[in-house]
């Protein structure tokens, strides 16, 4: 990865001015942005940030593309014995694609080494202006509601679907389940309709015993994380019928609980 202030830039254009690539830049603190113009395909433009917020309840790195008329990557990296590497995020990629029609990206940084107390965003694309906001925005306060730890079996009726569930998550210890029926060989769809609700939260697919067995899938994966940092959508095809218990568990609920809608055309 070429994140030096010419990289990219083809020896016509130096020697015309047409275009200049921005060097590599540098902010204090976010929110910033990262701005400039990506001379040809191949060029990259680089901001170096803090990696730490000195306020517990910005954790998630927002991702906003400001201006730009084409297709973006934004990589997330960190020095780590001096080579640049990816930083491992919730939403298990240190890559993001943006364009005009999909211009945000939330993740929670895992980084692997504090020596270096910076990371860099590096943004590559459609050649032309371009403008990248980052930000760590303040997050909704804990919803206050009584913890609660409930396991499998489920003790309630299995849903019959499209139906929806409130799932609420008050401290880090706190687990839900509840169940639904589903055919074999359909897709089932799990939308989290308030994605504010919740930063990062895991969700399974299980046989209704304890402890958790994966429900078998013909397609898709038996559990998931869904959140504001994660995905919003799940699917899953069920290699069998029955009764399918969800565990979700791993997060905190924010300001109110999060609306799962769960389908299966």
């Amino acid at each position: 990865m070429c994140l030096l202030p010419a990289c990219g830039q083809s020896s016509a254009a130096t020697a015309s001015g047409d275009c200049r690539p921005s060097p590599a830049q540098r902010a204090d603190a976010l929110p910033a942005r990262l701005q400039g113009t990506l001379c040809e395909e191949g060029d990259e433009l680089a901001l170096s940030a803090p990696k730490q917020s000195d306020d517990a309840a910005r954790g998630i790195v927002h991702l906003h593309l400001r201006e730009g008329s084409g297709n973006y990557t934004v990589s997330v990296l960190e020095y780590v014995g001096g080579q640049l590497a990816p930083v491992t995020t919730s939403q298990q990629a240190s890559t993001f694609e943006l364009d005009r029609a999909a211009p945000d990206g939330y993740f929670i940084p895992y980084f692997h080494d504090y020596d270096d107390d910076r990371m860099t965003f590096a943004l590559a694309g459609t050649p032309g202006r371009v403008a990248l906001d980052i930000d760590r925005p303040l997050l909704p306060p804990d919803l206050d509601c009584e913890p609660q730890y409930e396991g499998l079996p489920v003790k309630t009726p299995p849903l019959s679907l499209p139906a929806d569930f409130e799932l609420e998550l008050c401290s880090g210890r706190d687990s839900r389940v509840w169940a639904v029926t589903v055919d074999a060989g359909r897709p089932v769809h799990v939308t989290l309709e308030n994605p504010e609700s919740i930063d990062n939260t895991s969700i399974g697919a299980c046989r209704d015993e304890a402890p958790c067995a994966p429900w078998p899938v013909a397609e898709g994966l038996a559990t998931t994380r869904l959140g504001r940092a994660a995905s919003t959508s799940w699917t899953f095809t069920p290699a069998e019928a029955g009764v399918v218990a969800f565990y979700g568990a791993g997060g905190i609920s924010r300001a109110e609980p999060s609306r799962l809608h769960i389908e299966q055309p």
